[in-house]
């Protein structure tokens, strides 16, 4: 959702846009409770925009889970680092959004995270301390560090 300006400025520093990485943060391994996710991120702010990007094999039981948690799931027939990137880009330019957090351990999003910096946007990202990248800790301007929840079968 984008502001037109048409009444006035919606500039708010402590609106967040929260971007999931879902195939990197969704598994037994590193299971965490995203609605937890969500909760620990409105702590910095508004949370306006919530998606989660799948790969193409997500069943409908899981995308169902995403959008009663929260969540807008996007579905992405290509790489994820590129559609998140996009979705990223876009609340760049959306003037009603201040911080951008990602919750992701894979490395190769560090130029997303100079890229919102550059744009003069918050950039945040979001796991367990144990799951996360050092040079993607560095490259953010806050942590919000979440724990692993225990998986049920």
């Amino acid at each position: 959702m984008f502001c037109n300006g048409l009444f006035g400025s919606c500039k708010n520093d402590d609106n967040i846009a929260l971007f999931v990485d879902g195939p990197n943060v969704i598994t037994r391994k590193s299971n965490f409770d995203l609605r937890a996710v969500i909760k620990e991120t409105s702590k910095s702010g508004n949370v306006k925009v919530a998606k989660v990007f799948l790969d193409q094999y997500a069943s409908d039981k899981l995308i169902e889970a995403m959008t009663n948690q929260g969540y807008d799931p996007r579905i992405c027939i290509s790489d994820i680092d590129v559609a998140l990137a996009i979705g990223v880009m876009e609340q760049v330019f959306n003037p009603c959004i201040g911080k951008i957090a990602i919750m992701t351990t894979n490395p190769e999003l560090l130029p997303v995270f100079n890229k919102i910096k550059e744009h003069g946007k918050k950039a945040i990202l979001v796991g367990a301390n144990d799951t996360l990248n050092v040079d993607l800790k560095k490259a953010a301007d806050a942590l919000i560090l979440v724990k692993h929840k225990n998986w049920r079968a």
